[in-house]
């Protein structure tokens, strides 16, 4: 198969090179990280809005925001997790896994709430898929992830569902029932 345009674009980039800062859980993304998550982000964004894809965001920074903050917090992860960067994927969604064969990773961003962030997923995703928890702790400073915990999809899917205003229902899965991350590293 052909790649797209956007795909086409992501593969163009060079892959900084610059190491993170690492302690335990916790990554810190030096800035030309920072920046290749936002241009791919952005890609991924203006690849969603050409493709009709509606805008379901309710942040101010609307959906380009979210589609940032997840192509930088795959980065953290994989860093993280394998001590290398990597191309993130591009028009995969929902079609091939974000690392690997089955790694999903979903990136919330603490902004100061005082409640704890409970991993996010949906009905229609892959139950044999390895969600990642990645937290982007804003507080912390630019670039600070927090590798939270992991769950298989089957495991999540078993945590009730719950409504949450402008999307469609999800599990929203307690802290306490992610796995310990360290696992997860090569």
């Amino acid at each position: 198969m052909s790649q797209t345009w956007a795909q086409t674009i992501v593969a163009a980039i060079p892959v900084p090179t610059e190491p993170p800062r690492i302690a335990g859980t916790r990554i810190a993304l030096p800035h030309s990280w920072m920046a290749y998550g936002h241009i791919v982000g952005g890609v991924r964004d203006l690849s969603a809005t050409m493709d009709g894809k509606r805008d379901t965001s309710y942040k101010a920074g609307g959906s380009i925001e979210c589609h940032v903050i997840g192509a930088q917090g795959e980065l953290a992860f994989h860093l993280w997790a394998y001590g290398c960067g990597f191309v993130p994927t591009c028009d995969t969604y929902k079609t091939a896994a974000d690392i690997g064969k089955n790694i999903e990773v979903r990136t919330r961003a603490n902004e100061g709430k005082p409640h704890p962030l409970e991993l996010i997923v949906r009905g229609n995703d892959p139950t044999d898929a390895v969600f990642v928890h990645v937290i982007m702790d804003a507080p912390a400073g630019p670039g600070v992830f927090e590798i939270v915990g992991h769950i298989t999809g089957a495991d999540a899917k078993s945590v009730p569902v719950k409504n949450h205003g402008h999307y469609n229902p999800a599990h929203f899965v307690p802290l306490a029932l992610l796995r310990d991350p360290m696992g997860l590293r090569a």
